[in-house]
């Protein structure tokens, strides 16, 4: 479920037309998070203090409403070239290039590229 919340703020981010990176997120759980059960996810910029963005979300039982989870976190704003440097390259085609899945040929083990 801390995926689930950290996925949701990433949103919110887009959303806000900001691109960052988590540098701490705090969970809380109240209740369990159960298999079958429908969940409603909400996230919320805070503050922002310079590049830090300070930003909190919350996951609640979608028929009555209940909190399971909840998280408050911290996100630094960074740039393109940050990812690209991180893949130690300077384009940022290359992030892009290396979304594309790659398959392998069922004739040996070369992956290739589609």
């Amino acid at each position: 479920m801390v995926t689930v919340l950290d996925d949701m703020v990433g949103m919110l981010l887009y959303v806000v037309g900001e691109m960052a990176v988590t540098r701490k997120l705090d969970t809380e759980f109240f209740a369990p998070v159960l298999l079958g059960t429908r969940y409603e996810v909400s996230a919320d910029l805070v503050s922002r203090t310079g590049r830090k963005l300070k930003v909190r979300a919350e996951l609640r039982e979608a028929t009555t409403g209940q909190r399971v989870a909840s998280a408050v976190g911290l996100f630094i704003v960074v740039t393109l070239e940050h990812f690209t440097s991180t893949l130690g390259k300077s384009s940022p085609n290359h992030v892009v290039e290396t979304a594309i899945p790659q398959q392998v040929s069922d004739h040996d083990d070369t992956p290739t590229t589609h």
